[in-house]
């Protein structure tokens, strides 16, 4: 079977045509016949009209789970790669790697290797843990078999993203990522993350749109009933890695000691950078 013919790239995008065409372009270098549906929402359009992609011209305020939304039901292939619009696909992007996890261990998400090209790298994945009223999102690199938060960047089952509803509309700006996963968490979905597939992330630009950050972020927790949340990450700057470990809503808000010991006794390894920021 070739599992390409049954796979669809999902990207939305938002006034960064340029890194489309080069996200598009760099893997019909590789695979021609991986098929593409795209949500562009840019006020001012350039459409794309190539073969194997299906472009949908969105209005300005449909916002990122809009966007995902409207190209999910858009796709009938059985599985589909999720995107984002600055990735760069490179030799070492082989889709084809990662299809036996998923025949032979029956995985429902399989997720690979970010490289910041012009960025320092940093681990985000591990887990969600609830615990009272902070949601701590906590990294780690040595955790192979749980995985509760990954990159955008993953292929997934079809039909498994539309049974649990895709992406929260509600979720217009921001945060959509963490309600994505922590409902997969709820769903009990099975994630299995290769090295064996890498793609580049040219992060050059940072034209969102969304100003209304904070609105979401609102929606958000008064949806998980949290007031806060918390983020653990692993930052792999080349001389010196280190944690970076800071509140992403209340810039103030207090953090448990016994969470604190909880991630020092994580990380003891590595230098930790506790740091008041927002997102």
């Amino acid at each position: 079977m070739d599992y390409i013919e049954d796979t669809t790239a999902l990207v939305a995008t938002y006034m960064r045509h340029d890194s489309l065409c080069t996200l598009i372009e760099s893997a019909h270098k590789f695979y021609p016949n991986l098929k593409f549906v795209i949500a562009d929402s840019s006020p001012e359009k350039e459409i794309i009209v190539w073969d194997y992609i299906e472009y949908l011209s969105l209005p300005s305020d449909s916002w990122i789970s809009n966007q995902r939304n409207a190209a999910l039901s858009k796709i009938n292939t059985r599985r589909l790669v999720l995107l984002d619009d600055d990735f760069i696909f490179s030799e070492s992007t082989k889709l084809e790697n990662f299809y036996k996890y998923l025949t032979s261990w029956e995985f429902d998400i399989i997720w690979w290797c970010v490289n910041n090209v012009n960025t320092e790298n940093f681990f985000f994945h591990w887990d969600y843990e609830i615990i009272w009223d902070t949601l701590y999102h906590r990294v780690a690199t040595n955790i192979w078999n749980k995985f509760d938060v990954i990159f955008n960047f993953f292929l997934w089952d079809t039909d498994k993203i539309k049974n649990m509803w895709g992406w929260n509309p509600e979720l217009k700006y921001a945060k959509e990522h963490d309600d994505f996963f922590l409902t997969a968490k709820k769903y009990w979905l099975k994630v299995w993350y290769t090295w064996e597939v890498t793609i580049d992330h040219n992060h050059t630009t940072k034209h969102h749109g969304w100003e209304k950050w904070k609105t979401s972020t609102n929606v958000f927790l008064k949806k998980r009933w949290i007031k806060n949340k918390v983020e653990v990450r692993l930052i792999l700057n080349k001389w010196n890695p280190y944690i970076s470990y800071h509140n992403v809503v209340e810039p103030n808000y207090d953090i448990q000691e016994s969470v604190k010991d909880k991630i020092y006794s994580i990380y003891w390894v590595y230098p930790i950078n506790i740091t008041n920021c927002n997102e």
